[in-house]
């Protein structure tokens, strides 16, 4: 590294650590594929695991949103307790800096199709972490969830969806079939979705 100071290398190894650190890539995420290491799930009361399953015996493909322009897991939604109702983000969002943490930037997500044949499964593993913005929407924190009783959403389709009108867009899906279950924060278990 010639021509390079010391000062230099440590900027460039800063930068280097701050993109690959951005949203969406680390342990940091609220929930994970179940495939994937979890980070700081242990922290929490809550380990929910939700799964769709396309049956070994089904006749064709079903089609779920892995991960959503946003990149929210988005074949499956959680939406809080009564009285409000309103989404629970699985995973931070790129949009909304994290509080007390320099600034990282964040890639483009694009949205992510999965093809289940038969036999095939999606699964995505909730620690009962949502984000809640402070200092008026300028950050958001990652925090327990309020117990109660949840409602979780998957949805998927088994008509091939149609591309987006850009890559940046989420596919068209048509025919697609919704169903709910509740689960309690705290708490833990396994919700299986049969296709």
């Amino acid at each position: 590294m010639m021509g390079h100071s010391a000062g230099s290398r440590v900027k460039t190894a800063l930068l280097v650590a701050g993109l690959l650190g951005g949203c969406g890539g680390g342990p940091r995420g609220a929930g994970t594929p179940d495939h994937a290491d979890a980070g700081s799930a242990s922290a929490s009361a809550s380990d929910w695991t939700f799964v769709l399953v396309q049956p070994s015996g089904a006749e064709g493909s079903r089609w779920a949103l892995e991960k959503d322009s946003g990149g929210q897991p988005g074949w499956v939604t959680v939406r809080g307790p009564a009285p409000s109702t309103s989404r629970i983000w699985l995973r931070e969002r790129c949009e909304i800096p994290d509080c007390g943490v320099d600034p990282a930037v964040c890639g483009m997500s694009l949205p992510v199709v999965r093809t289940l044949s038969p036999g095939d499964s999606l699964s995505w593993r909730w620690d009962g972490r949502t984000s809640r913005t402070r200092m008026e929407g300028t950050c958001e924190i990652r925090q327990p969830a309020a117990p109660g009783r949840y409602t979780v959403e998957v949805c998927s389709t088994r008509e091939a969806p149609q591309p987006g009108d850009t890559p940046a867009d989420a596919p068209h899906f048509t025919g697609l079939e919704c169903s709910a279950r509740q689960v309690e924060v705290p708490g833990s278990g396994r919700l299986v979705w049969d296709g």
